[in-house]
C-alpha cells in the first residue's frame, strides 16, 4: 500500500481531484451536515443505498509526468445511476461523503490517508424501468452508507475556535462577471495556479480557496450570484520544492491574485469550525 504524501505530491493530488469532481457535495460549504453519523442499525434499512458496489486497493497509484517525475491519478465522480473513484484514499471518500476537507476531518488510523481504493457503485432497477437520475441528497446518503456498511465507520462533529479567512468584498468592490445564462457548469484547475469556473457560486471559490490555503475560508461577500471566476496566481512551492509544474516564480500570491483579479479580499482570523472526528473504522470488507 502507498504511504503518506509530500507536500507537493498532495497539492498535485488535489488538482486532479478537483478536475474530476463533479458532485455538488464536493463544492459545500465548510461546516458538515447536522447529521453526525452515518444510519444506525435501527435506521439503515431506511435509508438509501446501492445495490451493486466494488472497492478494490489501488495497485497502479502513479503515472509519470512529463517531466520524468512520478504524480499521483486520483479522482471521483458520480454518475447518473451512481458514483466511481479512482485511486481515492478514505478520508478523501469522507470528505465527499459528508461535504467537508480532508483537513477538517480527524482520528483514524494512519491508512485512512495512505492506503488507496478504486470504488464503483452503482444502483440497479429491480423491474427494468429506466433509472432517474439520483439527486445529490440520495448520492450522499448513499455514500453514507456504504461508509458504515463497508469500513464501519462511526463518527462525529466537534466545534473547535480555529483559525480561519473570511472572504469579503475589496474597497473597490467585486469584479466578478456575471455567467451567461446558457453557460455549462465547469471548473478547471491546473497545479501551477491557474483556475477557471463556469457558471459557480461563491461556494465554489470558498471551497477551492480552503483547499489552497490550507484553512477554512467562510464567505462574508453577500454575494449571491453564479459567476465566471477566473483566477491566477503561483503557487508557493515551499523551501527545497524541485516541482517543475510551476514555471513563472514572478506571478502573484493568491491572496493578491483575489483582490486585484476578483476584487474580494481575504482577511485572517478566528472562528469555529466543524470538524468530523473519526469515532470507529476497518478496512473495507470483501466485495
Amino acid at each position: 500500500m502507498p504511504g503518506p504524501l509530500n507536500g507537493n505530491r498532495k497539492s498535485l493530488i488535489l488538482a486532479v481531484v478537483l478536475i474530476a469532481l463533479t458532485s455538488p457535495a464536493a463544492f459545500a460549504q465548510t461546516a458538515p451536515p447536522a447529521a453526525s453519523a452515518p444510519p444506525t442499525d435501527a435506521t439503515a434499512a431506511k435509508a438509501p443505498a446501492f445495490d451493486v458496489i466494488s472497492i478494490r486497493p489501488n495497485k497502479d497509484n502513479a503515472q509519470m509526468s512529463g517531466n520524468g517525475s512520478f504524480r499521483m491519478r486520483v479522482g471521483s465522480r458520480s454518475l447518473p445511476d451512481g458514483y466511481s473513484a479512482s485511486n481515492i484514499d478514505l478520508k478523501s471518500l469522507i470528505a465527499n461523503a459528508y461535504g467537508v476537507r480532508p483537513d477538517q476531518i480527524s482520528g483514524g488510523p494512519d491508512w485512512s490517508a495512505s492506503y488507496h481504493y478504486d470504488i464503483e457503485a452503482k444502483v440497479v432497477p429491480a423491474d427494468g424501468t429506466a433509472l432517474q437520475p439520483l439527486t445529490k441528497e440520495q448520492r450522499i446518503l448513499m455514500l453514507r452508507s456504504l461508509l458504515a456498511d463497508r469500513f464501519k465507520l462511526v463518527v462525529h462533529t466537534e466545534t473547535k475556535e480555529q483559525p480561519i479567512y473570511e472572504l469579503v468584498v475589496a474597497r473597490n468592490g467585486p469584479k466578478l462577471q456575471p455567467a451567461k445564462p446558457d453557460q455549462s457548469t465547469r471548473m478547471t484547475m491546473n497545479a501551477s495556479g491557474k483556475s477557471t469556473m463556469e457558471t459557480a457560486d461563491l461556494s465554489a471559490l470558498v471551497f477551492q480557496l480552503s483547499s489552497q490555503l490550507g484553512r477554512p475560508v467562510v464567505d462574508k461577500t453577500g454575494l449571491t450570484g453564479k459567476y465566471e471566476i477566473k483566477l491566477e496566481w503561483t503557487r508557493d512551492q515551499g523551501p527545497g520544492s524541485n516541482d517543475s509544474t510551476s514555471t513563472d516564480s514572478s506571478g502573484p500570491s493568491i491572496f493578491t491574485a483575489v483582490q486585484e483579479q476578483l476584487g474580494l479580499k481575504l482577511n485572517s482570523t478566528k472562528g469555529p469550525v466543524d470538524t468530523l472526528v473519526i469515532d470507529h473504522v476497518e478496512q473495507p470488507t470483501a466485495n
